[in-house]
């Protein structure tokens, strides 16, 4: 897990999921899921020297595009962007074991 300012990432076993506050005070939150198996490209960006401290990695899906920073202090770039080629890869080989319902649950009950 990612937590820098409001938004939160976080690198499951078969997604990236984050999580976009949406203002101060408020409660509201807005929520990406991205599949390791519809990302069809993604690109790191180094931290610079001087005032730039922060690295970014930003994936697209075809209907998505997502970045993400890092500090530099705190995160080695190349590792998350080894970690996004495995994951990828894998979930290309074998598909994603995940099943999204999308009927919504039965909102009556009481």
């Amino acid at each position: 897990m990612l937590n820098r300012g409001r938004d939160k990432e976080y690198f499951t076993t078969h997604r990236i999921l984050i999580e976009d506050g949406k203002g101060i005070g408020s409660k509201r939150k807005n929520f990406k899921s991205i599949a390791y198996s519809t990302i069809i490209m993604f690109s790191v960006q180094t931290a610079g020297g001087g005032i730039d401290r922060d690295a970014e990695c930003t994936v697209w899906n075809g209907h998505l595009k997502a970045s993400i920073s890092f500090s530099k202090s705190k995160v080695d770039i190349f590792d998350v962007y080894q970690l996004l080629n495995v994951k990828i890869s894998i979930a290309k080989l074998k598909g994603t074991p995940d099943f999204v319902d999308p009927t919504p649950p039965n909102m009556d009950k009481k």
